[in-house]
């Protein structure tokens, strides 16, 4: 069966969250560049996802003699390593993307991890799959930007926990060695869900400092795969939710847990409950409209990346405080919860629980990799580990 078919039958089924058919690559004025047909191996492959042939994904070679890679904190980067980050992330976003039969208004290989990102949407987000998908994805886009961008350092991770409470004072937002500031004042500041008792941030336009400031954004927003929609980055800091949410507290209690299931949900939260959990909060302090508030297509602003490789890190710390179980712990079922997607249609998708069998798939941006494989981040698969 042919990946836009699946995407047509199986992915617009989704109810109220149902992904649009893929428009003709023709619409905005541009040929195709890549097609991937399903590959059906295992029954614990992704059935209507992303799924595609080993000989179609990018290739990602494991080398367990290589050195691990070292994440760092961004603030410990010398200004010379922040700058060279920088400058391969923008790099991505003038490389042409290969998701447009899948995605057409995706029109750079930086978008396409929006992409992908996208029409997975409903499927990794308050479920059992939610961190090894997110390790795997965010180690997939560090290693495109060594590939094609040829970026010499390692993924870096932003601690916001670090900045509780003095926000606007982080040099994460440095005009130059950092991603820039907050975005312009917008009249309508209530542009996405806030949490209870959380006030919107004072930003939300478009950037006015940093060096994405005049980048453009083509992804169609939401779950739309087109027409493309240009628009700036925006961002919107915001210090209340820093203050009372993104804390060492919050994140003493996501570490509190003492199995994967509770951890994954703590550290995901839900905004019917008291607990909020660091997955939305580290969204919350700088989310602006139709990018980081988004998500379907949050990762279009670039510090997506360094909270996700936050939250990993986190995990990895929970890991490691009883590896020899840890190390090999997942649990939870695959579906969210009915509440989540109301009136969705998953009879397409497994009702079952996670096992360490349970491929991740990254369609063309890489090859599919079973949840067991990205367990242990010193792995010959992942190869990297964090510094403080």
């Amino acid at each position: 069966m042919h990946f836009q078919h699946v995407i047509a039958v199986g992915l617009a089924a989704v109810g109220v969250l149902a992904f649009p058919k893929p428009q003709d690559p023709k619409s905005i004025n541009s040929p195709a560049t890549h097609t991937a047909a399903v590959h059906e191996d295992t029954a614990m492959d992704n059935p209507i996802l992303l799924s595609s042939d080993d000989d179609v994904a990018y290739k990602v070679d494991e080398n367990p003699d290589k050195p691990l890679r070292v994440r760092k904190e961004w603030r410990t980067l010398t200004n010379a390593e922040k700058k060279e980050y920088i400058r391969a992330v923008k790099c991505m976003h003038t490389k042409p993307g290969i998701m447009r039969d899948f995605v057409p208004s995706s029109l750079t290989l930086y978008e396409d991890f929006a992409a992908v990102h996208k029409l997975q949407t409903p499927y990794i987000h308050w479920e059992a799959q939610f961190l090894p998908w997110h390790r795997y994805y965010v180690w997939v886009f560090e290693t495109r930007l060594k590939k094609d961008c040829g970026f010499k350092g390692d993924q870096p991770y932003w601690d916001y926990a670090r900045d509780s409470g003095k926000l606007n004072d982080s040099p994460i937002f440095d005009p130059e060695f950092g991603f820039g500031g907050d975005g312009l004042p917008i009249k309508d500041p209530y542009y996405s869900r806030i949490p209870p008792g959380m006030p919107p941030g004072p930003g939300g336009g478009c950037q006015t400092n940093g060096p994405f400031k005049d980048w453009t954004i083509h992804i169609a927003t939401r779950n739309d795969t087109g027409p493309r929609e240009d628009r700036c980055l925006t961002r919107s800091i915001n210090e209340v939710v820093s203050r009372d949410w993104c804390n060492q507290k919050t994140v003493d209690y996501v570490q509190s847990q003492t199995n994967f299931r509770a951890f994954t949900l703590a550290m995901q939260g839900d905004l019917h409950y008291e607990r909020f959990g660091l997955h939305l909060c580290g969204h919350y302090i700088v989310a602006g409209p139709k990018s980081g508030s988004d998500v379907y297509i949050g990762s279009v602003d670039p510090l997506f990346y360094l909270h996700h490789t936050n939250l990993d890190r986190i995990w990895w710390e929970w890991q490691q405080k009883d590896p020899k179980k840890r190390l090999k712990e997942v649990s939870g079922p695959l579906r969210p919860g009915p509440e989540r997607y109301p009136g969705a249609d998953y009879s397409q998708f497994p009702d079952e629980e996670i096992t360490l069998k349970w491929k991740i798939d990254m369609g063309p941006l890489a090859k599919k990799e079973e949840v067991g494989k990205l367990m242990d981040i010193n792995s010959p698969t992942l190869g990297y580990r964090y510094e403080y």
